[in-house]
């Protein structure tokens, strides 16, 4: 069982958070050690999928489901928008672009309105707010580490972004994307993938890893429509003290 002391979530969430990730051969003994001695005010427990024992065991501690994450992953050769979106293919383009679009970018992510399935956004201690201002800084920490921010643009409009990170030679993690508030309901919703995906070939990866929360089903149809398979599935759960 890992714990890891998730001190960046201080100036996100203004709370000590801990993250407690279960592992293959920890037991309810195990669990509960860890779990009765968490003093943090706002706990995240990661559990794959195929351990109910613990599951169980976690909500009669108070732990209650928020998602399941879902890992996925695609090698870059089978990758590909789906064959409804290929009609848009001619007017996408994919770039950093300039200063005033990025900054327009974060500033509107730094809102709330983006990631409106986001655990923290969903949950009832904390908001959109707080959710906007956890993934602005940190996507700031992210370029100062090195990854990309890249805009899609349709015919020229900024309507998407992708934030992605070179793991080794060949991987890459698209580890984020989203779509800009004026045109989330127009139907474009593949272009945050499309924005990471072009991105990640024109730097030369092989394959891309990602994750989708289980409570954004419709960006996990998207995923599998572009040829990613799922990996593997934990279960998140939080309790707060």
């Amino acid at each position: 069982m890992r714990i890891i002391d998730a001190f960046w979530e201080k100036r996100n969430l203004g709370i000590d958070v801990n993250e407690v990730v279960v592992e293959e051969n920890d037991t309810l003994d195990d669990l509960d050690s860890v779990l009765k001695d968490n003093k943090s005010s706002y706990c995240v427990l990661k559990i794959n999928t195929g351990q109910i024992d613990l599951l169980w065991r976690a909500q009669e501690l108070g732990f209650k489901l928020i998602e399941t994450g879902i890992e996925l992953e695609g090698r870059i050769d089978n990758l590909g928008l789906p064959a409804f979106y290929n009609r848009f293919e001619s007017f996408l383009t994919v770039d950093e672009g300039d200063e005033n679009i990025r900054e327009r970018v974060m500033s509107l992510i730094r809102k709330g309105d983006i990631f409106s399935t986001d655990r923290i956004a969903l949950d009832p201690y904390f908001s959109k707010k707080m959710a906007g201002e956890r993934y602005y800084n940190w996507i700031n920490d992210e370029l100062e580490r090195g990854s990309k921010l890249v805009i899609a643009y349709y015919k020229d409009e900024p309507i998407a972004f992708g934030v992605n990170k070179s793991l080794d030679e060949q991987t890459y993690d698209a580890f984020l994307g989203g779509m800009l508030p004026n045109v989330s309901n127009k139907g474009l919703g593949f272009a945050a993938l499309y924005a990471n995906y072009v991105s990640i070939k024109n730097q030369g990866g092989r394959k891309i890893v990602t994750r989708v929360s289980s409570n954004n089903s419709p960006i996990l149809r998207l995923h599998i429509q572009y040829g990613y398979v799922i990996t593997n599935m934990n279960y998140i759960l939080v309790k707060h003290q």
